[in-house]
């Protein structure tokens, strides 16, 4: 039961650790009874959580195309929602607007390193991580 409580907890803390990207401040008190509570709203015995927020920035690689990068670790990204129309490939024809969407991005990441924040889906079906880009100077 102990191992339980510690992964509610565990779990609860890291949920709302994950808000902090979205200046949520998070409240800690402890109950009548002992136990420990989080919150986003202040309770009257809380005490405000000051947590620094640490980013991790990625250097991009390449650019596929308008809706998907390269990162330098090897991870393939594609843009959560962002849909560009399709460059030339092998088995399909260039779709209207392709190429742009190609050169806009890459203007946008030449030389730039990006933070990344997952959507609750994790990959694609072509094995293609699935997340919102964020650049130092904090273009997404």
């Amino acid at each position: 039961m102990k191992y339980k409580s510690t992964y509610r907890l565990s779990y609860l803390v890291l949920m709302l650790l994950s808000q902090l990207s979205h200046a949520t401040d998070i409240f800690k008190w402890t109950g009548a009874q002992g136990r420990q509570h989080y919150s986003d709203i202040k309770h009257p015995a809380a005490t405000e959580l000051k947590l620094a927020l640490d980013y991790s920035y990625y250097p991009v690689q390449k650019v596929y195309d308008g809706d998907t990068v390269l990162l330098t670790d090897g991870r393939k990204i594609r843009l959560v929602g962002i849909n560009t129309p399709e460059i030339e490939h092998p088995r399909q024809a260039a779709q209207a607007g392709g190429g742009a969407a190609l050169q806009w991005l890459t203007q946008q990441l030449v030389n730039t390193r990006v933070r990344l924040e997952f959507d609750q889906q994790k990959k694609d079906k072509y094995k293609r991580h699935l997340a919102h880009l964020f650049t130092e100077q904090g273009l997404h």
